[in-house]
């Protein structure tokens, strides 16, 4: 295998670091916050950035399918068959036939 001697020296440098404390995650947490207090107050400026989520994908917003819309043809030969004063324009009619409707397990009864 291929040793990069970059790594080897990352490696031996944190394996010291982690020894001076015993290996205790929380002496080693104490020192890093001290050493970012002690840079601050020296003029450092530490960029905060957004918390990673652990493994888990950040929730998708949930995008509503819409039913296609009938053909023009179509739309204008139901809007031809109704009654003059259920009529309306071919608009009205195209956005009705956008609408989510709400879903159900049951079928609608069929009307005569």
């Amino acid at each position: 295998m291929w040793k990069d001697p970059i790594v080897d020296e990352v490696r031996k440098v944190r394996e010291e670091y982690s020894r001076e404390f015993g290996h205790d995650l929380t002496k080693i947490v104490a020192d890093l916050q001290r050493r970012e207090r002690e840079s601050m107050d020296r003029g450092a400026v530490f960029q905060k950035l957004p918390p990673k989520a652990s493994g888990v994908p950040a929730p998708q917003p949930k995008v509503k399918k819409q039913p296609s819309a009938k053909p023009a043809k179509a739309a204008k030969a139901a809007a031809s068959k109704a009654p003059a004063a259920k009529r309306s324009s071919p608009k009205a009619t195209l956005a009705r036939s956008v609408t989510p409707r709400p879903k159900s397990n049951r079928t609608a009864p069929k009307r005569a």
